[in-house]
């Protein structure tokens, strides 16, 4: 049985940032609910630190999404040696990524689990057509990713 959300993955033959603009709106959904969830039950201060700064947004919305995909790769390919179907190597990456995140701060990892699995799955199908246009997208869906989350903590603590 085919999973629904495979044939908005398996698409790669819309514009690689249509594509990627598609995936992020639908890890930004999840995402939020899993914020509102978390927000029930852990005070804000617990998951959003640091201070914004034009570095500090420079290094968050374009240089951690060029290093992590460029690490990201090399798990999936391990992955992909002992793993055939997709699924899986999402599952498994997206754990491994969570994990590392938590290293960080512990609900970060909760956070990050379905934008690495998602992050996962559209390397994967691009990779069948371009490495290079897989990790283009990887790092487009991670940096709109990391802006939105950067724009929400603001507003939150501009309004808070």
């Amino acid at each position: 049985m085919k999973v629904q959300c495979f044939n908005l993955l398996e698409d790669t033959e819309r514009s690689l940032f249509l594509y990627a603009l598609k995936i992020f709106i639908l890890v930004f959904t999840v995402g939020i609910g899993v914020i509102s969830i978390m927000s029930l039950f852990v005070r804000q201060e617990a998951y959003l630190v640091g201070e914004f700064t034009l570095a500090s947004t420079l290094k968050t919305v374009f240089l951690a999404p060029f290093i992590e995909t460029l690490l990201m790769v090399p798990v999936i390919e391990v992955l992909k040696k002992f793993l055939k179907k997709k699924l899986y190597i999402g599952l498994i990456s997206g754990i491994f990524w969570a994990c590392l995140h938590s290293l960080v701060t512990p609900l970060w990892g909760i956070g990050v689990f379905f934008l690495f699995y998602m992050m996962t799955l559209a390397y994967l199908f691009w990779q069948e057509k371009s490495t290079i246009q897989a990790i283009y997208v990887v790092m487009i869906i991670h940096a709109l990713n990391n802006a939105s989350v950067l724009l929400f903590v603001f507003l939150t603590s501009y309004f808070t």
